[in-house]
């Protein structure tokens, strides 16, 4: 009598299947990016940048990480910072707090394999709504560009993401996705 073994039998075919729907229906949290921007305002006319009192992040080395990713930003966008005493033409501003957010996942997913003996698998697959809240960390990143002379919002940049992972590799994805398209066109 021939067996077939774990690697080609329908058992691994089905515990993949699971698993990827498992990870299909997992609840994750993306991160969210919008950014606004005032129509009438010519970023061509402008070059220069200052920083101003804003938000700071609680954790200084998060502070320099979001100073520096906007910086970078800015720069690779033909703006620079004002040399000190010098009237920039855009005052930044970053605003980052942090809230904890309650979720729960609407799916649980559960999978058996048994196996017998001969050719013949078995495989059960079981599910059951709702599961267990948990709080997660929630992280807000606003950047705001104001035009120096009158004070006006010109563009605001936003990020929300979970806390959990890389914060230094985050705080670089949220804003580069901010100016992915800065500076924005003039209408």
């Amino acid at each position: 009598m021939k067996t077939t073994g774990w690697s080609s039998s329908p058992e691994r075919w089905m515990a993949s299947l699971m698993l990827a729907a498992a990870i299909a229906l997992s609840p994750a949290f993306a991160m969210k990016v919008n950014v606004d921007h005032a129509d009438d305002f010519d970023f061509r006319a402008v070059s220069t940048f200052a920083w101003v009192e804003g938000t700071p992040a609680e954790n200084e080395l998060n502070e320099r990480r979001i100073r520096a990713a906007v910086e970078s930003a800015l720069a690779a966008a033909g703006y620079a910072l004002a040399a000190e005493g010098e009237e920039p033409d855009l005052q930044v501003a970053t605003h980052a707090s942090v809230k904890g957010e309650q979720r729960s996942s609407n799916v649980r997913i559960g999978l058996g394999v048994s196996r017998s003996v001969g050719s013949s698998g078995r495989v059960s697959v079981g599910g059951s709504p709702g599961g267990r809240p948990r709080t997660i960390d929630v992280g807000t990143l606003v950047i705001d560009l104001v035009e120096a002379g009158s004070g006006r919002l010109v563009w605001r940049g936003e990020a929300e993401d979970s806390l959990k992972g890389d914060l230094e590799k985050k705080i670089r994805t949220a804003v580069d996705r901010a100016f992915k398209k800065f500076p924005p066109e003039t209408k």
